[in-house]
């Protein structure tokens, strides 16, 4: 079905039950006495889930119509809550997006958690709507479909002339290419997500087209760019975030964990994984709000683990975040004037939408809570159903909030059997198929334009760059998204106009030196970027004239491509004493973008002056790989460094701990040596404390045995009067391993080597999104596997833990996590061997090839 109208008449006759104009409340379902006594996956071992919800005058959860769910909100005074959109129009929302005619796309999830047993989840019942307002009365009344017949569908994004979308396991790109509305042309940009398929808690999600023109995704280690001959480019980026994915007026993204309700980036991520010797620079995964206590409307108990201490208030409401979930900034204009900048965020298990009113500091936002003196939150409600997941800023300036509604929200993956007993008890798993899209304005705000009043598309490329001057910033990121997408199109098939190139670059430029209008001149910037106009004069002009700092950041950042030109460099010369944050740690890492010498150099300065400041010496250190011995000695020379012990010991360790874990034995002999000749205990210790801290937890890694005998340096000092230091010695040389001897070959043997790659790709589609691919794990969600000393435990717990299992607290790397891990017992015996095989062979000590009756026999016997 591409197309269809939903007149008032036959919409009122089809849903007088189900709500999107009538008011008849669905009949309560009778609660059943059966419900499943087998072990559900998120069920902890030796756990008792006692039944507290017992204990609460838990209130009937049935499905409401539009206007009684309406009725149950309590919207923070001053501001006004209406749906736009709801059943039957739309079916199970999880993601909106508006285009540039101001029609509003929604992703549809129909077929997930039907019941708890997830029930034909993987059924292609799925779809990508777009609904039109036609009789422009402020309701969608119009639906079509994009593309249909979907399986679990996550997000879209417009970029170019078509549409980004995330179906698992693929990400795509698709067009209308006869002007049907309907998706004729399919490209596969990247695949793997197979996560969102059988773990969809855990998956790549919130496609968001940022301010520099790449796409970013939360819970995914990779962004996106189209190029002008119509390929992809990919790079990697810090894994981060679990649901939704929002940015701020200037470009820095915010997202967020089911347990912490704002986290957020400092700096442009890219660079954070530029040294795999570093491993993950700082500057990303900030906690921007710390408060995760939370005001619901109402008695919670539905909630997956709620029998645990501390999981419901003494009167049975939700305590603290469990789903935090689609994180947005208002960056409109329909709510209130303070409100531009605040966060809001998500909470569809405590069934609430919380504001955070934003200050910054040094560069870093904090936010808390609006209502935290009050007790209370932006927006409640009593109906159990409505599930808010995800929140977008719309053409007119309003906040717009996606309803889910539903009873189950927690997948089967992490379901216990005490919310399984709920589910269906009270029969959470009956009124499918529902779904509302409500918006939010503030009483007293001045309308801006509706939605749909302006077709951008229509606009000219004169009038599209003039549109950064608009308050809503939406309309800001639209035109930009369409002068890109128009230059895109013309490179790509007809060729571009040089006139119009011109006469686009000079408005643009023109912009850009608009210094009235910092957000004007950001989006003429970063679309002059996209448009490949940015010349090393106009931005040597603008460095040297600039005095915002947010927009002097984003121009050291844009001139990268000229990092090695004299004039670039002495431009940049100029900004190393600069006081703001933000500008110094721009500097620090766009320096690692050049290769001139001088560069070098330059990233010793701001070392001397700042190697206290955690971001700026991580992000210098991100772009030295293969280049840290050169810079750890030029930085120990540098007269500043050597007066001050603190920057100098903190220096020596940072470094030493790279240039170690690039596993090369000549540069290890080096910095031994290095270490054994210095005079100062005090460098000689935190030389040797880094090289400590580089090689791996464990003995008998195959990358550190080494054909070449043990440097004389390593022995000399391990015969020292020191017992600190060669307490530390002993440890370092029982990680390194020195032959004189070429050592017997190192190979694996075909049928192990088989599975390492099988394992590879099992641990992609099944553990990667939490442990991370790099087996570094992800801060608050998963511990590392790489070096961990929980990879050298016989076979049997390997594969019990596979199989059933994990509850923290647990210890990993001398760091504490309390955590649960779900078992995948749902793999096959030889599915979970190869995932073993893998991670035993990639970070443990040992490579291992374990077999699949090592695991039968392990799955044989009563789980944990």
């Amino acid at each position: 079905m591409a197309s269809h109208d939903v007149p008032y008449a036959l919409a009122l006759t089809l849903t007088a039950h189900l709500g999107l104009f009538g008011v008849t409340k669905l009949p309560a379902a009778t609660p059943s006495i059966h419900w499943a006594p087998l072990p559900q996956n998120g069920d902890k071992e030796g756990e008792e889930q006692p039944m507290l919800d017992r204990r609460f005058d838990v209130p009937p959860a049935p499905a409401l119509s539009v206007k009684e769910a309406h009725a149950s909100f309590t919207l923070l005074d001053g501001y006004r809550i209406e749906c736009v959109a709801s059943e039957p129009l739309i079916h199970d929302p999880v993601d909106i997006a508006f285009d540039a005619q101001g029609r509003l796309w929604v992703v549809e999830m129909s077929a997930l958690m039907l019941d708890a047993d997830a029930t034909g989840e993987l059924d292609p019942t799925c779809a990508i709507a777009v609904l039109e307002d036609r009789n422009r009365d402020g309701i969608y009344d119009h639906r079509s479909e994009f593309a249909s017949e979907l399986v679990l569908p996550r997000s879209v994004c417009f970029v170019g002339d078509g549409v980004m979308a995330i179906f698992p396991p693929e990400i795509v790109y698709l067009r209308d290419t006869d002007g049907d509305g309907v998706a004729d042309y399919r490209d596969q940009i990247d695949t793997g997500i197979n996560a969102g398929l059988n773990n969809p808690e855990h998956a790549a999600n919130g496609l968001t087209l940022g301010i520099d023109n790449w796409v970013y995704l939360a819970n995914h280690n990779k962004r996106y760019r189209l190029l002008d001959n119509g390929e992809w480019k990919i790079e990697s980026v810090p894994q981060v975030g679990q649901w939704g994915l929002g940015e701020d007026v200037w470009g820095r993204r915010v997202y967020n964990y089911n347990s912490a309700p704002v986290h957020g980036d400092l700096v442009p991520t890219h660079y954070l994984v530029r040294n795999p010797a570093l491993g993950r620079a700082q500057g990303s995964n900030v906690r921007w709000a710390h408060d995760t206590k939370v005001w619901p409307g109402r008695v919670n108990t539905g909630v997956n683990r709620g029998y645990r201490r501390g999981t419901l208030a003494e009167d049975g409401r939700l305590a603290q975040y469990t789903a935090a979930c689609g994180p947005e900034v208002f960056t409109g204009t329909n709510l209130g004037t303070n409100d531009v900048g605040d966060v809001f965020v998500c909470e569809p298990s405590g069934n609430l939408l919380r504001q955070l009113r934003m200050h910054e500091s040094n560069g870093k936002p904090s936010g808390t809570n609006i209502l935290d003196f009050e007790r209370r939150e932006f927006l409640v409600s009593t109906d159990e159903r409505f599930r808010p997941v995800n929140i977008a800023n719309g053409p007119d300036g309003a906040l717009y909030i996606v309803d889910l509604y539903r009873g189950i929200l927690q997948h089967k993956v992490f379901l216990t059997s005490f919310l399984r007993r709920q589910i269906e008890e009270r029969q959470l798993d009956k009124y499918t198929g529902l779904g509302r899209i409500w918006r939010i304005v503030h009483e007293d705000s001045k309308e801006s334009d509706d939605v749909g009043a302006v077709d951008y598309t229509q606009l000219s490329n004169k009038q599209l760059a003039y549109c950064f001057y608009k308050e809503n910033s939406w309309t800001r990121k639209t035109a930009q998204r369409l002068l890109i997408a128009r230059y895109l199109q013309e490179a790509h098939t007809e060729g571009i106009d040089p006139a119009v190139h011109s006469e686009r670059i000079a408005t643009l430029n023109q912009i850009a030196r608009d210094t009235r209008k910092p957000l004007a001149q950001l989006h003429a910037l970063w679309t002059l970027e996209g448009l490949g106009g940015l010349t090393e004069d106009f931005l040597i002009e603008r460095l040297r004239k600039e005095n915002h700092t947010k927009l002097l950041a984003q121009l050291i950042r844009l001139s990268e491509p000229f990092a090695d030109h004299p004039a670039v460099r002495e431009s940049w010369q100029w900004l190393i004493d600069h006081d703001d944050a933000e500008v110094r740690w721009q500097l620090a890492y766009s320096l690692g973008e050049a290769q001139h010498p001088a560069a070098l150099g330059q990233m010793v300065q701001l070392l001397a002056r700042y190697s206290w400041d955690n971001i700026l010496r991580t992000g210098i250190l991100s772009g030295l790989h293969g280049r840290e011995a050169d810079a750890l000695n030029r930085a120990l020379a540098h007269p500043t460094i050597a007066h001050d012990s603190h920057a100098r010991t903190r220096l020596a360790r940072d470094f030493a701990r790279c240039i170690v874990r690039h596993a090369d034995p000549h540069s290890i002999r080096r910095l031994a040596d290095r270490a054994a000749g210095e005079v100062d205990a005090e460098l000689r210790m935190a030389l040797i404390q880094g090289m400590v801290d580089g090689v791996p937890k464990s003995p008998g890694d195959r990358r550190y045995r080494f054909t070449a005998p043990e440097p004389p340096s390593l022995i000399k000092l391990a015969s020292t009067k020191d017992s600190k230091l060669t307490e530390r010695v002993a440890h370092l040389r029982s990680r390194l391993g020195w032959s004189a001897e070429a050592n017997p070959a190192t190979e694996l043997p075909a049928e192990h080597a088989a599975a390492v790659v099988r394992g590879l790709q099992l641990y992609a589609d099944t553990c990667g999104a939490c442990h991370q691919m790099d087996g570094e794990g992800l801060a608050g969600l998963a511990p590392p596997l790489a070096d961990s000393e929980w990879l050298q435990k016989p076979i049997e717990k390997l594969a019990s833990i596979a199989l059933f299992g994990l509850s923290g607290p647990i210890e990993v790397r001398g760091e504490s996590w309390n955590m649960t891990m779900p078992g995948w017992a749902q793999l096959s015996d030889h599915e979970i061997a190869d995932v073993l095989s893998y991670v035993t062979t990639e970070w443990g000590a040992e490579a291992r090839h374990v077999q699949a009756d090592e695991v039968a026999r392990v799955r044989k016997k009563p789980s944990p």
